[in-house]
């Protein structure tokens, strides 16, 4: 989930996209299925353009993602909101989840780390 910390020091989306290309090539150079999760929003009073920029990765990962044929996670779709961005009720602070958003996020994620099992 690299990328809110990355714009908040002035790093551009490309230059935080070619980094995380470049970790999940290497993953892959070591056989580690590659999952992407969107990296998750802040909210636009607290972030400003930075939910913007938040924004362009995401749809950057997500296109390279089913160009090279890796799962995407989009967490934002519940997490956040067009208009405003992560929502009120899953951070205390506007950028860091709380308690209820780490729960809305791993159960975003629990079918890919704990698929079930079928007989």
């Amino acid at each position: 989930m690299a990328g809110l910390n990355d714009f908040a020091t002035g790093v551009s989306v490309n230059d935080a996209f070619n980094q995380y290309r470049k970790i999940i090539e290497r993953l892959e150079q070591n056989h580690i299925e590659v999952y992407i999760q969107s990296t998750v929003e802040c909210s636009r009073v607290r972030c400003g353009k930075q939910a913007d920029e938040v924004r362009s990765l995401n749809t950057k990962l997500q296109q390279y993602a089913s160009e090279h044929h890796i799962t995407f996670i989009d967490l934002n779709s519940q997490l956040s909101s067009k208009r405003f961005g992560l929502l009120p009720k899953y951070t205390s602070d506007g950028s860091h989840l709380s308690a209820a958003g780490y729960v809305a996020w791993s159960q975003m994620i629990q079918p890919y780390v704990a698929p079930s099992k079928t007989p």
